[in-house]
């Protein structure tokens, strides 16, 4: 890990300083060590993982093709010198075990479809207007594209990025797919196969949206609909690119809206 916050002195209950005593935050890291290096140990038995590209000091954006994913991409994240902070949906911290990972790790909760569904968000600005990695699968959920490419993505991402202002390093995954498929209740080690995850160049909003129409190329997504979700399928384009580099070939069919595709499949 990149991060290893000296131990600071605190004071007890009876005024006297407990040298040595971890803070809240280191605690969190050194949960946070233990963690993914039993993700990496796992990872290692059921493939080969690989990373490639770099990682600035930017939120992620990555595609979504198994439940393996947050795994090779939090090492992976780790290995590029950063500390990963996940969006994950909401159930996962009712999951016995998982939740308490999930909360002692600070990962973010997103409580789709509710009144709530906004803290996710602003819990996400916040952090990454203070410089930490904030990593996102935008489309939501596992891909349900028969193909295995990206579905149409969900405008979070966009939405951190612009509020924070702070670039997004798009990312694709590849492999995790054919060791763990969706639907699959347990792993498939063999053969080996690589897991894969590649970095792109970070970008900001504006470099997503491109010059406005008077020329400007500082051309920023505010308040506008219409701002976000043009960047939010740029962001998907850059996603598809890296992809298609790992798969050896582009996509060759339109993008699947999942608000389409039925919920059982």
């Amino acid at each position: 890990m990149s991060i290893q916050p000296p131990l600071s002195a605190q004071p007890d209950p009876r005024g006297r300083a407990r040298i040595g005593t971890p803070t809240d935050l280191e605690r969190r890291v050194v949960a946070l060590k233990v963690v993914l290096g039993c993700s990496r140990a796992l990872l290692r038995v059921l493939g080969r993982p690989r990373r490639t590209g770099t990682l600035p000091g930017s939120g992620v954006a990555a595609n979504h093709v198994s439940l393996l994913d947050s795994l090779l991409l939090g090492t992976a994240v780790d290995s590029a010198g950063r500390v990963p902070r996940f969006l994950a949906a909401r159930g996962l911290w009712s999951v016995p075990g998982l939740g308490w990972v999930l909360r002692r790790c600070e990962q973010i909760p997103v409580r789709r479809d509710s009144e709530r569904a906004a803290d996710a968000v602003s819990a996400a600005v916040a952090a990454a207007a203070g410089g930490q990695c904030v990593v996102v699968f935008p489309e939501g959920r596992i891909t349900r594209d028969p193909a295995g490419w990206p579905v149409r993505a969900r405008t979070g991402a966009v939405r951190i990025a612009a509020a924070a202002r702070v670039p997004i390093v798009p990312a694709a995954l590849w492999g995790p797919n054919l060791v763990m498929p969706l639907g699959s209740r347990l792993p498939r080690p063999l053969p080996r196969r690589l897991m894969q995850v590649a970095f792109g160049p970070p970008v900001t909003v504006g470099d997503l949206l491109g010059p406005g129409p008077d020329g400007d190329g500082d051309r920023h997504a505010g308040s506008s609909a219409t701002d976000i979700r043009a960047a939010a399928d740029a962001l998907a384009d850059r996603v598809d690119e890296l992809l298609a580099t790992l798969r050896g070939h582009v996509r060759t069919g339109p993008r699947v809206d999942p608000r389409r595709v039925p919920p059982d499949r």
